[in-house]
């Protein structure tokens, strides 16, 4: 694998995918973050205005898609919907990427309902307990309380953009590897239903952990796109 375009889950920074980097060791790893806010407005307000912005970017960058063609998008939750635009983008411009994976992901609507919760009207407080007793499994440490005030509006951007985005594309050509925990509270293990009206190459593979298992072992989800890709 020549190149490894990665996207965080809602909340996230790319570099808490680096160690899921290093057990895949691509030639060239690209993190990609999701901005605080586009030319001329706010943050952006949808998955596609995205992609789209940060398409432009690297064309404006004199990048254009060129380096796709031997990388693999990874995206994880949230991530995994922009990695899916963005490989539906480049199928249409004729510059497929080689692969795209996608962890812990499911379009919106389809979110267990146990683990829903509308970014819109909680508190900071309910978002904090959601964060970690729903999504993570575990208690708030004071730590982590004093830190969430910091990446609390970027998380709760991210779960609008996430609540609000209907998957309408479709990959023809790009392989798709959909990775679910055994555990995942949000992400139920019945997701390829919902993408195999979207994806023609769709393979399927159950990781033992959580939401987070891409963190909380990430040998094991880097053996399982290797195992993937070399078959």
């Amino acid at each position: 694998m020549t190149g490894l375009y990665c996207f965080p889950h809602s909340g996230g920074l790319s570099h808490q995918l680096r160690p899921l980097a290093r057990e895949i060791a691509p030639d060239r790893f690209h993190p990609v973050d999701y901005p605080q806010a586009v030319e001329g407005g706010g943050p952006p307000a949808s998955v596609g205005e995205f992609v789209d912005g940060w398409l432009r970017s690297r064309e404006d960058a004199g990048c254009a898609d060129a380096g796709f063609e031997d990388a693999c998008l990874y995206g994880h939750s949230l991530g995994g919907l922009v990695a899916f635009e963005t490989a539906v983008r480049l199928e249409r411009r004729g510059t497929p990427a080689a692969a795209l994976v996608m962890g812990a992901c499911v379009p919106g609507g389809a979110v267990r309902p146990a683990a829903r919760i509308s970014p819109q009207t909680c508190t900071d407080d309910e978002l904090l307990d959601w964060s970690f007793d729903v999504v993570r499994g575990r208690r708030p440490s004071p730590a982590d309380r004093e830190v969430f005030a910091a990446f609390a509006p970027r998380l709760r951007r991210d779960l609008r953009v996430y609540e609000g985005h209907q998957v309408d594309g479709r990959l023809e050509k790009t392989p798709v590897l959909l990775l679910l925990g055994t555990e995942d509270p949000v992400c139920p293990l019945d997701a390829r239903r919902h993408w195999t009206p979207h994806v023609t190459r769709l393979t399927c593979v159950e990781i033992k952990g959580g939401h987070m298992f891409h963190q909380d072992d990430p040998a094991a989800t880097a053996a399982a796109i290797r195992d993937w890709r070399a078959g």
